[in-house]
């Protein structure tokens, strides 16, 4: 799944009225993604243990692979943080950010900006 739809489907949905949702964080991005193919693997288990299963996943990944994970929930973060106040300025928010996580914030905000 390309992160451009990722971050649609997290900021279509909609709780109460306007209210857009915390972002996720990194694991929580991570259980999203890998919670049909436990299902796959392990059919007939409950919801209990098929958390248990991603958290031994998770635990097993490596830092490379894990920081996928963080960067992803960092420019979900981020993302979050502009929708939820669109006055804020980008300029300001790309400030105290660096390298590529500065040049990927603001390729999103612009394909936000653009919808």
């Amino acid at each position: 799944m390309s992160s451009f739809f990722f971050f649609l489907n997290i900021f279509q949905g909609k709780d109460k009225g306007d209210h857009i949702r915390r972002p996720m964080n990194a694991f929580m991005i991570f259980s999203k993604r890998h919670r049909a193919l436990v299902h796959q693997r392990h059919p007939n288990q409950d919801n209990r243990t098929v958390s248990k299963i991603l958290g031994e996943w998770w635990y097993a990944l490596g830092p490379k692979e894990k920081q996928k994970y963080h960067d992803l929930a960092f420019q979900v973060g981020i993302a979050w943080a502009y929708i939820k106040n669109p006055r804020l300025n980008v300029a300001r928010i790309c400030l105290c950010l660096e390298g590529i996580r500065r040049h990927a914030l603001l390729i999103m905000i612009m394909i936000l900006i653009s919808l």
